[in-house]
């Protein structure tokens, strides 16, 4: 029988595979892998079995890591865990979002036995260099810190922020082309730190909750205005990651008379020598 959740929703019995009806109980229905999200892993009430081993099983090793709430859940409530957990993503992705991220905020940051992205200490203290931005640092350790569970995985959609489910999905292949195709700045400016971060600002569950408003007054919107403000540290510690511009790119004709679409990042809003070119 699959497992309830309290505050979990029944939705219309469905049928499987072998034509006979599944319930399915879940907080959300991911739309994307069709399994139902319980904030730190995926469950499939076809089979009744959850995707993923606990991120909190290392604490409990007499029990099995695919266990819910001890085998009683009845009785026992399972929190929604803590951190940000990437173990969804592959080593070479998780390295290379952690090499930007280091960079970027100062911290030496890791994936711990968990899956969870962690960073290291010194006592109750972070372990830190000069080089990053404060505001990038304390939004990415606020999350770390926080009891809910946000999962981050590659998608080949567009990097988005779930508003609904705790998930951040990263286009890691559409970032590398913006990374390979930045002119006049560092081509981290949209790489797959400040990507990640950009996403991890729009989320209400362990980040600022910020939204892409963008408008004639304002045309880059409160998130960009924030995510410009760790471009502006990071300017001040001797990086080039110039500002963005607009939320929007523009249309901009080169030298050879074809259109092509910029992100501007040059201070006075030109897409001339300072901006990221984006291929559809």
């Amino acid at each position: 029988m699959n497992q309830l959740k309290p505050n979990s929703t029944f939705q219309q019995p469905q049928a499987s595979s072998l034509g006979v009806l599944s319930y399915v109980y879940s907080l959300e229905k991911d739309a994307e892998t069709g399994y139902s999200y319980f904030g730190a892993r995926y469950y499939d009430s076809d089979l009744s079995v959850w995707l993923s081993v606990d991120p909190m099983a290392d604490k409990y090793p007499s029990m099995s890591p695919f266990m819910y709430c001890a085998g009683n859940p009845v009785m026992l409530v399972d929190p929604d865990g803590d951190s940000l957990n990437v173990s969804n993503l592959t080593k070479s992705y998780q390295d290379l979002l952690i090499s930007d991220l280091n960079s970027q905020t100062g911290l030496s940051l890791f994936v711990n036995s968990s899956g969870n992205l962690d960073y290291k200490k010194e006592g109750n203290q972070a372990v830190t260099t000069e080089d990053g931005s404060e505001k990038a640092r304390n939004m990415l350790i606020s999350a770390m810190d926080k009891e809910t569970t946000v999962t981050v995985h590659s998608t080949s959609e567009v990097s988005s922020n779930s508003s609904t489910l705790n998930i951040i999905k990263i286009n890691f292949i559409q970032t590398q082309d913006l990374v390979d195709n930045t002119v006049g700045v560092d081509k981290e400016t949209m790489g797959f730190g400040m990507t990640f971060m950009h996403e991890l600002s729009h989320n209400k569950f362990v980040g600022n909750g910020l939204s892409d408003n963008f408008s004639d007054i304002n045309p880059r919107g409160d998130n960009v205005d924030f995510m410009n403000s760790i471009r502006s540290d990071l300017n001040l510690k001797g990086k080039n990651y110039g500002q963005r511009m607009s939320y929007n790119p523009f249309h901009f004709i080169n030298e050879a008379g074809e259109i092509e679409i910029r992100m501007p990042f040059g201070n006075d809003g030109s897409a001339i020598d300072k901006y990221v070119k984006i291929n559809k």
